[in-house]
Parts: structure tokens; sequence; C-alpha cells
């Protein structure tokens, strides 16, 4: 068989499916039961998918798929610490107590760093193995392996942008949220286009580094002015 036609088959990892049926059809279809696994693939997957395309090839496609459940992995852990945030802080907000918001937001933040360098660690030592047990196709694994250094270390660069998601949501601040993301999205657009053609498939992932320290530095530098808030009543305000 091809090597598309075995994407498409049911013994392949089902992300891959996914993004070979949304790159042959120009369409993202992500039914109730993927959930959360499809939209992380649409939100983080899909980036490196829609960018790539045919321009890489089919080979340098899929081994970016496999490597982008490296991601989904770190980000179903990431996501607890973030939720978690969002009560905590959430509730300190609601009680206006500006100790008890740092509280969180550093006891939080601590873990979710350590978890973070956890799975960076783990990628390091396991990473082969990983790539070994998500596609037998030996081609894919080779070129998987090329570029499993970025997903080494994406954990400790994009851990900060989760925990500051969390702590927006927490302090209902969507239009920080939306500003942060839209800069960073332009600034990720300006990477890639820079980076891509310079250093091919390497670029991309630097690009996609550049996106999520843009994520959380936009998003940091908005942070103090949400801590000030909080004991004087602005946290109620949706902000613009």
């Amino acid at each position: 068989a091809s090597l598309e036609g075995r994407f498409e088959s049911d013994e392949f990892p089902e992300v891959l499916q996914f993004l070979f049926a949304s790159r042959k059809t120009g369409r993202v279809v992500v039914d109730d039961g993927a959930g959360r696994r499809g939209f992380v693939a649409v939100a983080e997957g899909n980036v490196v998918e829609a960018t790539l395309g045919a321009r890489f090839g089919d080979v340098t496609l899929a081994a970016n798929a496999v490597l982008m459940n490296f991601q989904m992995f770190m980000a179903h852990a990431l996501d607890g610490f973030a939720h978690a945030v969002q009560a905590l802080a959430g509730g300190a907000i609601g009680a206006r107590n500006r100790a008890a918001f740092r509280g969180a937001v550093m006891s939080s933040t601590v873990w979710a760093g350590l978890v973070a360098f956890g799975f960076a660690l783990v990628y390091a030592v396991l990473g082969e193995a990983i790539v070994r047990g998500l596609t037998d196709i030996a081609e894919v694994r080779s070129e998987a392996l090329r570029y499993l250094p970025w997903s080494i270390a994406m954990p400790v660069f994009s851990v900060w942008a989760y925990q500051l998601d969390g702590i927006f949501i927490a302090g209902t601040r969507g239009a920080d949220m939306r500003n942060a993301m839209l800069i960073s999205l332009l600034v990720y657009f300006l990477a890639s286009h820079l980076l891509v053609p310079a250093w091919g498939n390497h670029g991309l992932w630097l690009a996609l580094f550049v996106f999520m320290v843009a994520r959380g530095m936009t998003l940091g530098m908005r942070y103090p002015r949400l801590e000030r808030s909080i004991e004087e009543g602005e946290i109620w305000r949706m902000t613009g």
C-alpha cells in the first residue's frame, strides 16, 4: 500500500488520519468522539500541517504529525495545572484577596514548571521509543527522530503560555487573551515566513517555538495589571 494509503487506515494513530483527511479535503472535521484530541490537533498540529502541506512531502508531514502527539500528551498534563489555577485564582479574585491570588499563581506555576521539565526529561530519555510506538514506518521514524529535539524542548517553552491562559481565564480577561493571541499569530506568520525558507522544517518548528514564547510574553506583560486590579475592583469590568 502507498504511504498515504497507510495513513488513512485504522492501523495508524488517529491524529495522522485526521491530518491526512484535512490535507486531502481542505476541511477539518472533528466528530464529538474526538473531543479534546481533535481540538488540540486543529489548534497546534494543524498549524504545522497547513503550513507544510505538500512543500516538504508526505514523510515530513507524517513525522510532524507523529511529533505533535508529544505536544498532545503534554497539553493534557499542563492543562490540569491551568484548570487548577483557574479555580484557585478565581476564588481569590472573588474574595478580592491579592495575596491569595499571588499564592495560587506561584504554587501552581512552580508545579507546572516542574512537570514541564519532567516531560522534557522523559522525552529525552524515551522519545525514540515513543516514536517507534507511534509508527512502524521506517522512513517516518527516521524523519521524526531528526526533529525530536524540538519536541523535547517544547514543554519548557510552552508551559508558561498554558499557565497564563488559566490565570487570565480566572480573571475573565478575554480581551487581553484575544489581543495576545492575535499578536502571537502575527509573530508566528512573520517568523515562519523568514525561517522556513532558510531552514525548512527546522525553521517551521522554530517558528512554532517563537509562537509559544510570544503567547507567554504577551500575556506576561499584562499580568502585573491583572494582579494590581484585584483590590481595586477593576477585575469585574471587561477590558478592551
